[in-house]
C-alpha cells in the first residue's frame, strides 16, 4: 500500500536529471562567457595596434593558414602562445616579417649582429627566412590544439557569436519545460490518487 504523503517523492532519476541539467548548464554558460570575452578583448586588441597580434592574459592565439611546418603544425591547427623575454634555437615562434605579414616558424639561428637577429624556418622548407629583430616576434608557441582553425575562425563570425549565446538560452528552456511537464504531470498523477482513496475510503492499493 502506498500513502499519499509518498507520492510527491522526487525520483532518484530525476535528482540525478536536474544535477545533470545544471552541470552542462553552467558549463555551456562558461564556455559561451569565455568566447565572447575572448573576442570582445580580440576585437579591441585589433583596433588598438594593428601591429601585434591581441593577447588575453599575455596569452595570444593563431590560426595556421600554411603548410610550412607540417608535419609538426598543420594547415588549420590552432597555435597558443606567449610573448617571453628569451627565445631559444628550436622554439617555434611566431612573427612578423617585412611584409607585416603573421608567420609561425621553428627559430633555427641566434646571432649578434650589432643587435640580436633571429632566423627562423619552416620544417617543410628548404630555405631558412630572411633574419628578424626581437621586436618583430609575437611570442613562441606554448601548445597546439590540432584541426581546431575552423571552429575558431566560426566562433569569431557573428553567425558563431549568435549561435554561442543562444545554444545555452535554449538548452535551459528545454530542460525547464521538461520539468515543469514532469512535475505537472506529477501533481495530476497525485490529484487523481487523492480522489480515488476519497473513493475508497482513504486506501490506496
Amino acid at each position: 500500500m502506498i500513502r499519499i504523503k509518498d507520492m510527491g517523492k522526487e525520483p532518484r532519476w530525476l535528482k540525478v536529471y536536474h544535477i545533470l541539467t545544471k552541470i552542462v548548464g553552467v558549463l555551456l554558460i562558461i564556455i559561451a562567457v569565455a568566447v565572447i570575452i575572448i573576442n570582445i578583448n580580440t576585437y579591441i586588441g585589433i583596433n588598438k595596434n594593428k601591429d601585434k597580434l591581441p593577447d588575453l592574459f599575455g596569452f595570444k592565439e593563431v590560426v595556421i593558414a600554411g603548410k610550412s611546418m607540417v608535419p609538426t603544425l598543420e594547415l588549420g591547427d590552432v597555435v597558443i602562445e606567449k610573448v617571453a623575454d628569451e627565445y631559444n634555437v628550436g622554439d617555434i615562434i611566431t612573427f612578423r616579417d617585412k611584409n607585416n605579414a603573421v608567420i609561425t616558424h621553428r627559430l633555427v639561428k641566434i646571432a649578434e649582429d650589432g643587435e640580436t637577429m633571429y632566423t627562423t624556418q619552416g620544417d617543410a622548407n628548404n630555405a631558412e627566412d630572411e633574419s628578424i629583430t626581437k621586436d618583430k616576434i609575437e611570442g613562441v608557441m606554448i601548445f597546439h590544439l590540432s584541426g581546431w582553425g575552423n571552429t575558431v575562425t566560426f566562433l569569431k563570425s557573428t553567425v558563431g557569436l549568435i549561435l554561442l549565446i543562444g545554444i545555452p538560452v535554449i538548452y535551459v528552456l528545454i530542460t525547464r519545460y521538461i520539468s515543469i511537464q514532469f512535475y505537472k504531470r506529477q501533481m495530476e498523477r497525485k490529484q487523481e490518487r487523492i480522489e480515488y482513496t476519497n473513493e475508497h475510503n482513504g486506501k490506496w492499493v
